[in-house]
């Protein structure tokens, strides 16, 4: 994105046009696939809650979406470059890019330039609202638990029924030895306090930060 873009008045329409072609890239994929039901990953919600955010000029949305995707999109960059690197996925976030044909690619390619994004957006705007991280956990709650009810175990999307093999790293499978209805509240707490929470307080402690600098200025 150029930075005469940013300068542009209505660039929030603009980039939030750009997300609109971007779900719409991903809504043929999955259904040209036969894989509707990996609509329902909460990447993809956050894709539609920024723009929604960005096209109804919504400071509230596009915090709700940078918060939900800034740790994890974080992560899946790193894992991305590792794999460019050294051929391994430190972090199995991104290591389903193998088995992707080259034009399916092009429906992933959110988790490379949303987080920017946001973030260029977010230091914009220079503010966040405080209750953003509750909303954020309880917008994973509730595709969690859709996810659980539209949706088998063996798509196993948003991790709904078990933490796959290749999170083994991070300590979540240990969830899997929790009884079926405890899981969804398990992982909720844990993404919320480990995922959620730590980029809240980054984002408010940077929103705060500005607001001084500029009172000082």
């Amino acid at each position: 994105m150029s930075v005469a873009l940013f300068a542009c008045r209505h660039y929030r329409l603009v980039l939030g046009l750009v997300l609109l072609v971007q779900i719409a890239l991903i809504v043929v994929v999955k259904l040209s696939l036969g894989r509707v039901e990996q609509l329902c990953w909460f990447c993809h919600i956050s894709l539609g809650i920024a723009a929604l955010g960005l096209l109804t000029r919504s400071g509230m949305l596009t915090s709700i979406a940078l918060t939900n995707i800034v740790i994890l999109h974080m992560l899946s960059i790193l894992d991305l470059l590792c794999w460019k690197a050294n051929g391994e996925f430190p972090f199995g976030l991104s290591s389903y890019v193998v088995s992707l044909r080259q034009w399916t690619r092009l429906a992933t390619t959110h988790h490379l330039f949303l987080l920017p994004l946001l973030l260029i957006v977010f230091i914009r705007d220079g503010r966040y609202p405080r209750e953003t991280w509750l909303i954020s956990t309880t917008s994973f709650v509730w595709a969690l638990l859709i996810t659980r009810a539209v949706t088998s175990p063996s798509n196993n999307v948003n991790y709904a029924f078990f933490v796959p093999d290749s999170l083994t790293w991070s300590g979540l499978a240990a969830l899997n030895a929790s009884p079926g209805e405890f899981y969804p509240l398990g992982l909720s707490v844990v993404v919320s306090v480990t995922v959620f929470l730590p980029a809240s307080v980054c984002l408010s402690w940077l929103a705060k930060s500005r607001e001084l600098v500029n009172a000082l200025a």
